[in-house]
This record gives C-alpha cells, structure tokens and sequence, in this order.
C-alpha cells in the first residue's frame, strides 16, 4: 500500500495521531537525560520523487499537520513537531525557570528538529529526493537558521515573514498589538490591557 495508508492516514483529514521521538534533553550534553518530542505526518501529497516538507514549530501548541499547495507541489510528505515547552510538550514535566533556562533555545529547538529529520528519511520517508523547512515568524526564522546550521541535511528553506533580528525589550510590538487590537472596537484593546495589567 501507500505511505498514507501505512500511517493510517486518511486522504480526507489534514492531520494524523501525534507521533513521538526520543531525543536529548540537552543536545550538546556528552550524556545526559531524553524526552518525547511530539510530531505529526500528512502523508497524502507524498509520491514517488517527493520531498520531505518539515514545518518549523512554533510558539504554541501543534494539532496536527495540513498539507497544503506547497505539499502539493513538492509532492511532498509533510512533518510537523511541537516546539519543546509549548503546547503539552514540557520535558521531563518539569516547567521550572532553571529548566527554561537551560533547555528552551534556538539551538535545542534546532537540534529538536535536526533529530526529526534524520528519524523522517531513514524510517519513514526514505525515499524522499530532499528536505525543505518552512515557517513563519519565528518559525520562519527558525527555517532559516535551520538551513544554515545544518546545510547538509536541510536542502532549502521557506522562511516567511522572519525577525531575524532580535531585539530586547520591543516597545513598538506592543503598540502594534494594541493598534491592531484597538480595530475596530477599542474595548478589546482595553480588556486586554486589564488581564495583562
């Protein structure tokens, strides 16, 4: 049968049931403790000479993983995982700052997904011609420092709308937030402003 039909996928539904992955807690530890990222696959745009097409996760939780037009495209199986410490996927359970500190970075998110990845091609998808990441915002951020830090696994990416310049304590975002919150009803803006006050 099919890729999709071997993950019970159905051709009808965009998403799958969440798959999972032990990976390091700490990727740059010689030894060291591992959890289970949490992922998705849509298999139903795969065909012969398709592409791996990773999603970069993001700052909430993942439900899953459509397969859109670029899917489609690329004839590509879609892979989708949940950012550590968002969503449900908390580590070891432990949600302490020490373990934000330490555990909640670029790098290890990088690494998260660098693990996915090699898992994809050589127990799922291995006939796959390429990978592509993509994203938005950080996500799309994310693709792109992904492409540059692991050059010879990620074979391009997609990175749409990224601040790829951080900046500390962004007072114009927060205007932006409340200006786009303000319209068309400014009492959104000012409930917002007494929940987070």
């Amino acid at each position: 049968g099919s890729i999709a039909a071997s993950f019970e996928l159905s051709a009808s539904l965009p998403t799958s049931k969440p798959l999972y992955l032990d990976v390091p807690l700490d990727h740059f530890a010689v030894k060291g403790p591992s959890w289970r990222l949490k992922y998705y696959v849509n298999a139903t745009q795969f065909t012969a000479g398709g592409v791996l097409l990773v999603t970069m996760p993001s700052e909430g939780a993942t439900r899953g993983c459509p397969s859109g037009e670029l899917a489609q495209a690329l004839r590509a199986a879609s892979v989708c995982s949940q950012h550590r410490y968002f969503g449900d996927s908390v580590p070891l359970g432990d949600s302490s700052t020490r373990a934000f500190t330490k555990y909640l970075s670029v790098e290890q998110n990088l690494a998260d997904v660098a693990a996915l990845i090699r898992h994809a091609r050589s127990q799922l998808f291995p006939a796959a011609t390429a990978v592509v990441v993509q994203g938005g915002s950080y996500a799309g951020a994310s693709s792109a420092w992904m492409r540059r830090t692991y050059p010879k696994l990620v074979d391009a990416a997609i990175a749409q709308s990224p601040p790829v310049t951080a900046v500390y304590d962004f007072a114009r975002y927060d205007v932006s937030n409340l200006v786009a919150l303000s319209s068309p009803d400014s009492r959104c803006a000012q409930a917002q402003a007494r929940v987070g006050a």
